[in-house]
């Protein structure tokens, strides 16, 4: 049997990050080989930042890939927001002049056709009255 299918590299075993929130991101503090240890720093990290977490890594031959797990969260005052940050709005275009298009084809047409239809009224009394 063959070392290291015994003692696998460090890239291909167990352990447990140690991450501190300092109120704006994760910040890894550090990877440790055993839970004790990581429980130790997870302990001086909360100390120091507004948050801490732990998380397991374990490595999956069958996939190639590490898994994680968070094994212990604490934090000094309010826990993050999970919400995702919105992007900020455009602002506000500018209300653009009226056109006369605009006028005949909007929602004020009929009025506008009644005013001047009674301005031709009234034009057309004044010259009758005038001859």
């Amino acid at each position: 049997m063959r070392d290291t299918e015994t003692n696998p590299p460090a890239s291909r075993r167990a352990g447990f990050e140690v991450a501190g929130w300092d109120g704006a991101r994760w910040i890894l503090e550090g990877v440790y080989d055993n839970g004790v240890e990581a429980a130790s720093e997870a302990k001086s990290v909360l100390s120091r930042r507004l948050g801490v977490k732990v998380t397991q890594e374990i490595f999956n031959p069958a996939e190639g890939t590490f898994k994680g797990r968070v094994v212990f969260t604490e934090f000094r005052g309010e826990p993050p927001k999970a919400g995702k940050k919105k992007a900020p709005e455009p602002p506000p275009r500018p209300p653009q002049p009226r056109t006369v298009r605009d006028l005949l084809g909007g929602n004020d047409a009929a009025l506008y056709v009644s005013i001047s239809s009674l301005a031709v009224a009234i034009l057309s009394l004044v010259v009758a009255i005038a001859r």
